[in-house]
């Protein structure tokens, strides 16, 4: 299930889809599918961060989950600044993510 939304924001990036949307959409059914699938829940009072650090316990590998973290914490708080960089990471990140959801199966 989550590489399955890693690979929607993937070709949502690939089409050309914003940046910022596709980050913060990816981010959020993220956290839905590994709520629904792993009881991996992302209450309000747990910061990005620390989320990222139950995905990486989970078994996702840390240098990507960091990398989209950092992503969305610059989308949903307002540091973001779109260019081609933030597209390339959001890429890499998600190739690596799938790559690790399929290790895992």
């Amino acid at each position: 299930f989550l590489a399955t939304q890693a690979q929607a924001a993937l070709d949502a990036l690939y089409g050309g889809e914003d940046v910022r949307d596709v980050v913060l959409r990816c981010y959020f059914e993220m956290a839905r599918v590994l709520d629904q699938s792993q009881g991996i829940r992302r209450v309000e009072t747990v910061t990005p961060r620390e989320f990222a650090i139950q995905l990486t316990g989970w078994g996702l590998p840390a240098e990507p989950v960091s990398t989209l973290t950092r992503l969305f914490e610059e989308v949903r708080y307002g540091s973001y600044s779109e260019d081609d960089t933030a597209a390339q990471q959001a890429i890499a990140s998600l190739e690596a993510i799938i790559a690790a959801c399929q290790e895992l199966a």
